[in-house]
């Protein structure tokens, strides 16, 4: 299930032609007027912090970018507000650690991503609260 969300968090983003570059701060709605996506472009590309959200208006995604590329800070989220995954993004893969929590806020996986590529994964007890658990310093 989980490698589904971070397939469907890491689509493809559509690329403008030249003549349609977008500049400055971007706002997405869909047919009935709710918000789904903002955040900045410059000269086509999008920077800075970029919100996408549920079709019912509630926060899904909130993701770093660096000229057009992920960068920084990756979190997603579910309906209730609480985080799905939380990790990082260097130069538009993934990298370091991610932690995955469930709905009720619990922190139930932790995954290690290495240029993109998954390192180590481990599911954590139930009993075990986040700051029982040892991270792995990466380098």
């Amino acid at each position: 299930m989980w490698r589904n969300i971070f397939s469907w968090f890491n689509k493809p983003k559509p690329r403008l032609v030249p003549d349609e570059q977008k500049d400055g701060f971007w706002k997405e709605f869909n047919k009935q007027g709710v918000l789904i996506s903002e955040g900045n472009f410059d000269k086509g590309l999008r920077t800075g912090k970029w919100k996408l959200y549920y079709e019912t208006g509630e926060l899904v995604i909130e993701e770093n970018y660096a000229n057009g590329k992920m960068e920084g800070t990756f979190k997603s989220f579910y309906k209730n507000g609480r985080l799905i995954s939380e990790g990082q993004y260097r130069d538009n893969k993934r990298e370091g650690i991610f932690k995955i929590f469930n709905d009720a806020g619990d922190l139930v996986k932790r995954m290690i991503f290495k240029n993109d590529s998954l390192i180590e994964e481990e599911n954590i007890p139930n009993n075990l609260s986040p700051t029982d658990i040892e991270f792995p310093v990466l380098l």
